[in-house]
């Protein structure tokens, strides 16, 4: 698997004379290792003919041996899961020609009764409709000897492109096999997802993200020492002052001009408003200072906005919003009862932050910009509406504008995706198998709850399995906590 996986990583074979260099490229040196895993190995590649050897270096070798380890790791994976049934995980990715790619996992349940994850291969999908992405994976399985009709699950990833057409996917496989129930993939971060669906929902949303890497990589463009010692200079005296509150001491005496990540999405914009005056101190400096290139004058100009001061304090309160539930949903131990129960406060706050949370917002917003002498526009003002030109004369006002355009869209989009990737059929499924879970002595085993997983599942079952479950499970859980 080692062997395989730095094949694919890397095919690079250039000739280097060794007179002037110990790197024989990554392919020989990659030969050169394998060899010291295995003596019959090293002695066969010693003896074998110059001319021969030379052979190895050749592009049309390495596409042959890779593609021999590709079939043989398959192939073991094939006779791993054997006739049991699989659930699939999908994500796309893109090479450096922008092809679009579809990673294909199984995860399965091997002999010894372990949940085992494999990585199968990359297939290139030509078309990005949902019928041609449901084609090509339904070939690969028939090319492998797999089934649709075995799948028991599918996911997806959260923040994946083509999130639109998996949501399309994900249904017609449903539509096929009934048994092949959707779950939101719980690796990835919540705000991710929440950045991703809220930017779709509006381009002003959208080029506020554009904007927030612009911004902090300009503060760490090129100036002087001198100017670089004023930047931290300015942030001692407001930590002193109680500017800035003693709960973002911590974090803040970490936090270096020059970093290009700050952390998470939430992270960022916190300190941003935060630090706000501070920022804009640095953007200065280095507007007059630094690089030509930094652009530091179009990020003050950006940041001195109505617009983005709405967006950034919007977004927090939406972070705040869901910040738990992301945290559940990455732990390793996973609950999915709390999940679930969080689910429903998500979406209620969501709820109530929509139908009473526009005038609280907004006022919020006033005060910031008041404050820091940022020009708040007349709500009744008319101007194109978004994705309009001037001179196509559709017109809204600024209130409908930042209330339904960008507020609304944002919460809207964003309760749409929970809704769809945590459904109530997905989710009372992780409840009743979470009644599996072993943990504190099987503390939430409930016989009622798991035996009908036989119901959602009843082709797995015969009927004479299915009318003595009950008692197993009985017999089951007795037997675990006695032990």
């Amino acid at each position: 698997m080692h062997f395989f996986g730095l094949c694919k990583i890397s095919l690079k074979a250039r000739y280097t004379d060794p007179s002037y260099t110990w790197d024989k490229g990554h392919f020989l040196e990659m030969i050169d290792w394998y060899k010291g895993f295995d003596e019959n190995v090293r002695r066969a590649f010693d003896e074998m003919d110059p001319d021969r050897c030379s052979e190895l270096a050749s592009r049309g070798f390495q596409k042959d041996l890779v593609k021999s380890c590709t079939e043989e790791v398959i192939q073991a994976i094939l006779e791993e899961i054997g006739d049991s049934r699989f659930s699939i995980l999908i994500d796309d990715t893109h090479d450096i020609s922008s092809k679009e790619h579809m990673g294909i996992i199984l995860r399965f349940v091997n002999k010894q009764g372990k949940v085992i994850e494999r990585f199968l291969d990359l297939e290139w999908v030509k078309d990005t409709t949902p019928t041609a992405i449901k084609g090509n994976l339904v070939g690969f399985l028939v090319r492998h000897g797999l089934s649709i009709s075995r799948i028991r699950g599918q996911g997806y990833h959260g923040q994946s492109n083509m999130r639109v057409e998996f949501n399309n996917v994900q249904r017609q496989i449903h539509d096929e096999c009934p048994y092949a129930f959707y779950v939101h993939c719980f690796a990835c971060q919540l705000e991710q997802i929440l950045v991703s669906v809220s930017s779709s929902s509006s381009s002003a949303i959208s080029y506020f993200f554009y904007n927030v890497p612009i911004i902090v990589n300009a503060t760490s463009a090129p100036c002087t020492a001198k100017d670089a010692e004023k930047c931290r200079q300015a942030i001692l005296d407001k930590l002193d002052s109680g500017e800035i509150s003693k709960r973002d001491k911590s974090t803040l005496k970490e936090t270096k001009w020059g970093e290009t990540k700050w952390g998470s999405h939430h992270t960022t914009l916190n300190r941003i408003d935060t630090m706000w005056d501070t920022v804009l101190e640095v953007l200065v400096i280095v507007d007059e200072h630094g690089s030509r290139g930094s652009r530091a004058s179009f990020s003050i100009e950006t940041m001195e906005s109505f617009e983005f001061v709405f967006i950034l304090k919007m977004m927090l309160k939406l972070f705040v919003i869901i910040k738990e539930l992301s945290l559940v949903l990455q732990r390793k131990d996973q609950d999915s009862i709390q999940a679930v129960g969080l689910l429903v406060v998500v979406n209620e706050r969501l709820k109530t932050l929509r139908d009473n949370g526009w005038e609280a917002l907004f006022e919020d917003v006033k005060r910031f910009c008041d404050a820091n002498e940022i020009p708040v526009p007349n709500m009744d003002e008319h101007i194109p509406s978004m994705c309009h030109s001037h001179l196509g004369g559709v017109t809204v006002s600024q209130l409908h504008y930042y209330r339904a355009q960008i507020f609304f869209a944002a919460i809207d989009s964003i309760r749409t995706e929970i809704n769809h990737r945590f459904n109530d059929g997905s989710m009372d499924l992780l409840v009743r198998l979470s009644c599996l879970d072993p943990r504190r002595n099987f503390s939430q085993f409930d016989v009622e709850k798991i035996a009908k997983l036989v119901d959602l599942y009843s082709e797995d079952f015969p009927e004479a399995d299915r009318a003595i479950i009950n008692d197993q499970l009985e017999a089951y859980i007795c037997y675990k906590t006695c032990l």
